[in-house]
């Protein structure tokens, strides 16, 4: 499969300077589902940033104008519930310093989440199709308590579903699958460390330890540091559960025979 460097997901213009989108797509109900669930996660992201970003310049433009001064009291209501957050400038900008990282990293976890989320349904469906009880308890001890390769190693063994790794390394050859600044070639490698990393911020300090730090020496990050994502790298990781998705929904549409349609992801929304 050739790809074109400078676009290899074969992207298109909604128009004339209009938004860059996926081509159409082959997918179950399933996928449908999970890009739906991408796009909400996606939408949300980009318009807390974009309003975020206009909050700022309007509040920097009254502060160079002499409105605002550094102990200048904030006053916001939060609806629903009438709590009331009270602050100052200072505080303020000191917090929207951090705004970006810590949303970043929460979109991640989102964004990591929706594609477990599809990975469970999918093997949950195809437990009901072999007729075996408890299809959703057999579908959270297949994916619970090891490496994504194990689990894709039990999903073959148990569905008969065809997930071999030169499968997946041919719809991922060529591309760049980085990762906190070391180079990753290795599709299932590059879902373990993102589990890893996922790991490290829900269920530890979310600071880097020396063995993160050891096996990510260009990541910038000592001991200690609070592990902050850039700006940004959700919409990477979700083209890269988009190309995997694929993989999975043809291998499962394949070996069950699942409905599926060619739809165009920007239009799945709800």
């Amino acid at each position: 499969m050739s790809r074109d460097p400078e676009n290899p997901l074969n992207m298109r213009q909604l128009g004339e300077g209009g938004p860059f989108v996926l081509p159409p797509t082959n997918c179950s109900p399933r996928r449908v589902d999970f890009l739906k669930r991408s796009n909400a996660i996606l939408g949300f992201y980009a318009t807390v940033a974009l309003y975020s970003e206009k909050g700022r310049e309007n509040l920097e433009a009254a502060e160079k104008n002499g409105q605002l001064t550094p102990e200048t009291a904030i006053r916001v209501k939060l609806d629903p519930g009438g709590f009331v957050m009270q602050t100052n400038y200072r505080l303020l900008k000191k917090q929207f310093a951090r705004a970006g990282a810590q949303l970043t990293n929460q979109v991640f976890l989102m964004i990591y989440g929706n594609f477990e989320a599809y990975v469970l349904d999918v093997v949950a469906d195809g437990f009901k199709a072999t007729s075996c009880a408890n299809p959703e308890e057999q579908a959270v001890q297949i994916i619970m308590g090891t490496s994504w390769r194990g689990k894709f190693d039990r999903v073959m063994q148990k569905l008969g579903v065809e997930l071999g790794k030169s499968k997946l390394n041919s719809k991922f050859h060529d591309l760049d699958l980085g990762f906190l600044g070391d180079k990753c070639d290795d599709p299932i490698d590059f879902l373990n460390r993102m589990a890893d990393l996922r790991h490290r911020l829900v269920h530890s300090t979310g600071r880097a330890d020396a063995a993160l730090v050891t096996r990510y020496p260009n990541s910038n990050l000592a001991v200690g540091d609070i592990i902050h994502l850039p700006f940004g790298l959700p919409q990477g990781i979700h083209f890269y559960f988009v190309l995997l998705t694929e993989i999975l929904d043809e291998a499962f549409i394949a070996k069950f025979n699942w409905p599926h349609s060619l739809v165009d992801p920007e239009k799945l929304v709800e």
